[in-house]
């Protein structure tokens, strides 16, 4: 993995990781070892859903490599981690809810979720379906609209959010349901990823959430510039940039190579004459 970082650090600054979240580990500490945690690079990792058996679950423990867990969790500060971002405090009936299913799902179905997982996010969005269609079946009974008029009905669910008793949702202007997704930080401190940023999809947005910022991984707490002050490939001359020193030992030595030869001949004609 270490030619892999090197080779994409010779074109970019920001890396988006498409791994198993047990090779995320992986990559951040070889990341680590080349000095590419520093704050100058950012790192993204995609977690669709918490579920860990289906999608793994991004974590810098290692239960088989225990004694890299502390350099894990501070190159974890440079990476960046994307997921829906579900308001799930909408009610504080859902946990019982979850409970719930995963009773049920064990007692009718023989399926047990094993211990800290919950139900699908697959599951909750059939719930909020058949919220949302209950809800705008009421409105064109209210209406008094045709209810067999089925293109009417589904419009009326395009282009607006529907605040549920689990969660929001928002379907576009062309039907589609889009979920809001959060940037999540590695707090050092607790050693965990806390929402930091929000992408609302209605308005096609991202901002921080309130009182909140990103760990980037530096002791200035500054975004990464967008490429190194000496270029990718360290071709600017700019002072204590590679070339510039290379430039500057070329000077010297091409001046020292002009100075001697005229000395020699200075003295030369000195002993002739």
């Amino acid at each position: 993995m270490n030619d892999i970082l090197r080779d994409a650090s010779k074109y970019s600054r920001i890396f988006l990781f498409s791994l198993t979240m047990e090779n995320v580990r992986r990559m951040m500490l070889d990341a680590q070892r080349l000095g590419m945690t520093n704050g100058d690079f950012v790192y993204f990792v995609l977690e669709p859903f918490e579920q860990k058996r289906q999608y793994g679950y991004v974590n810098y423990r290692d239960p088989l490599d225990p004694a890299n867990d502390e350099d894990a969790a501070e190159a974890f500060r440079s990476l960046l981690k994307i997921g829906q971002c579900a308001p799930r405090n909408i009610s504080k009936d859902l946990d019982k809810f979850l409970a719930i299913l995963s009773r049920m799902s064990a007692d009718e179905y023989g399926f047990h979720y094993p211990t800290g997982e919950k139900p699908h996010e697959m599951v909750m969005a059939a719930y909020a379906g058949m919220e949302v269609y209950g809800k705008i079946v009421s409105e064109a009974l209210h209406d008094g609209s045709d209810l067999f008029d089925s293109q009417a009905l589904v419009r009326r669910a395009f282009n607006r959010t529907f605040h549920l008793r689990f969660s929001e949702v928002f379907v576009d202007e062309y039907g589609e349901r889009r979920n809001n997704y959060c940037v999540s930080d590695f707090n050092i401190t607790s050693k965990a990823f806390e929402n930091s940023m929000l992408y609302d999809v209605n308005h096609k947005a991202l901002s921080y959430l309130e009182g909140k910022t990103v760990d980037w991984g530096n002791e200035d707490h500054v975004v990464p510039s967008n490429e190194p002050r000496c270029g990718y490939r360290n071709l600017r001359l700019l002072p204590g940039c590679p070339l510039a020193r290379q430039r500057a030992t070329f000077g010297i030595s091409a001046g020292l190579g002009c100075v001697v030869p005229l000395l020699v001949i200075a003295l030369l004609y000195l002993v002739i004459r």
